[in-house]
């Protein structure tokens, strides 16, 4: 359960087709951004992909570890949740643009 901030570099975030071997990019993080902010929130598995676009730095906190700190630091904590709140409603308006761009191709689009 490891949450990894982005310091130098850009990741690609990728989900799984259902019953495909194909990927599907949803969204490009780059620096001050948070993958594997999902832990802090209950989830069990990861639901994603990540992929360095190019050379990547991250600093890595393990779940407990993060969690320590921000019961001591309440300010982090609360600037952490914000923008863990903008960032996954950003990935949320790609998933949501990436279904709809699949669904529209013509062996979706039933008549």
């Amino acid at each position: 359960k490891t949450i990894y901030l982005i310091l130098d570099g850009r990741v690609d975030i990728k989900i799984s087709l259902i019953n495909s071997d194909e990927v599907e990019s949803i969204a490009v993080l780059r620096p001050g951004e948070i993958v594997g902010e999902s832990v802090l929130l209950g989830k069990k598995r990861r639901i994603a992909h990540v992929f360095a676009r190019d050379e990547v730095t991250v600093l890595i906190w393990e779940k407990q570890q993060l969690l320590d700190l921000l019961d001591q630091h309440k300010n982090i904590g609360y600037l952490l949740m914000r923008n863990i709140a903008r960032s996954l409603s950003e990935k949320l308006e790609a998933t949501n643009q990436a279904l709809r761009n699949l669904l529209t191709q013509p062996e979706h689009i039933i008549i």
